[in-house]
């Protein structure tokens, strides 16, 4: 979803969400177009009925909202199709950037559009004719549902995407396994879920172990109750510092302390399109992490230390140092900010840009659990649940 704000009478009117076809139209409405003051800005400009229009992009938030749902969709084509699939391709229509969210590599005639909406025929019109203006002579949309009515002109294949769930809900209940060596520092943790909806849901009880209550337990007891809800969880996420009050820190009020996982976290570098292969990662983004894997690797034993890792899930590894016996073991922020600094360029940059200390509320996939987006559990091997999604194809009336 966009976002636009609207200044009349010199008075900034509340922003409201739009959809893409809402923002084109919005664009043609222009009278005259200012230059764009930030990244994020899609355009701004002058119309009949307000002094100036200001459309936003979809931030981070909002892109990762439905990011599991269009991967879990394009892994489905890709695997019944045989394709390589080119995610979130940016291009040009009527001379504004657009997106579309794949295009399979070697078949640039065809666009892939991925809607968890119900498609309107207004909506299923201007998706066709943004497919033409990227010069594809086909187009697929896998949407949540459409419109009855709907009437199709043009060469479009229409799908329903219908999500499994009971394999994720399988896997937490018989074969979810936490490393038990980690358990008594997660458990002083805070927890949250990033669930299906795209809403974040925080831990309800504390975690801590006791003679009736192991870690587990009461982690997959919130798990269960998600599910019970029918809002599953996509992703599963734990604090790398201890925290006083583990269940005010989805307000801001954890309080984190001071002894934090000594931990960090390698991420693929590449910039630009990233490929969906039929198990749903981008080949690219793996190769990139784990060429940075071993450069790390050998840097931390040339400087003495023991480590290990898990893969997160996506595109990249998180990386945990051990002491002397081979346990985890927690550090102060100064100590982490050293090798933080020390590994440049091998691992991402946790240090706060205002005041170069390490970010107390950064977060990690808790090992064990499953990346709903791909099916891949955070693990040390590449482990990985098969679901049992379908694709259901749809005719309309030409």
């Amino acid at each position: 979803m966009f976002r636009v704000v609207k200044i009349r009478d010199k008075v900034a009117q509340p922003s409201i969400p739009v959809y893409e076809h809402q923002v084109f139209a919005l664009y043609k409405e222009l009278i005259e177009e200012y230059p764009t003051k930030a990244p994020y800005e899609l355009f701004r400009g002058k119309t009949k009925k307000a002094e100036l229009v200001i459309v936003y992009k979809p931030n981070r938030k909002q892109r990762s909202r439905n990011s599991w749902y269009e991967n879990r969709a394009l892994m489905l084509l890709a695997k019944q199709n045989k394709w390589i699939i080119r995610k979130n391709v940016w291009t040009y229509k009527d001379g504004l950037p657009t997106e579309i969210d794949g295009q399979p590599i070697n078949h640039e005639e065809v666009v892939i559009e991925v809607k968890r909406q119900i498609i309107s025929q207004r909506s299923l019109d201007f998706l066709w004719e943004k497919a033409k203006a990227t010069g594809a002579e086909k187009l697929i949309i896998v949407a949540s549902g459409y419109k009855k009515t709907l009437k199709c002109r043009g060469n479009i294949e229409c799908y329903i995407f219908e999500e499994d769930h009971a394999t994720l809900q399988q896997y937490y209940t018989t074969e979810c396994e936490i490393p038990e060596e980690m358990t008594p520092f997660l458990s002083r943790r805070h927890h949250r879920f990033l669930l299906t909806n795209g809403h974040w849901f925080p831990q309800r009880r504390r975690y801590t172990i006791t003679a009736k209550w192991t870690y587990k337990q009461r982690l997959l007891r919130d798990i269960t109750h998600l599910f019970r809800r029918k809002i599953p969880p996509v992703k599963i996420y734990y604090s790398l510092s201890r925290m006083i009050n583990p269940l005010g820190e989805f307000q801001g009020k954890g309080y984190p302390t001071d002894l934090i996982m000594t931990a960090f976290d390698v991420d693929a570098a590449h910039i630009g399109e990233h490929l969906v292969n039929e198990k749903g990662i981008c080949p690219l983004c793996v190769k990139d992490s784990k060429e940075k894997l071993k450069r790390l690797e050998k840097r931390l034993s040339n400087l003495g230390y023991r480590f290990t890792y898990f893969f997160s899930g996506s595109k990249g590894y998180h990386v945990y140092l051990l002491n002397t016996d081979g346990n985890f073991y927690e550090s102060p922020p100064s100590f982490l900010k050293e090798m933080t600094l020390e590994l440049e360029g091998l691992v991402d940059n946790f240090l706060s840009k205002k005041t170069k200390l390490f970010d107390k509320h950064r977060i990690f996939k808790v090992p064990g659990t499953v990346d709903a987006s791909t099916g891949v559990i955070v693990s040390r091997n590449f482990k990985k649940i098969k679901f049992n999604d379908f694709l259901h194809p749809t005719s309309f009336k030409k």
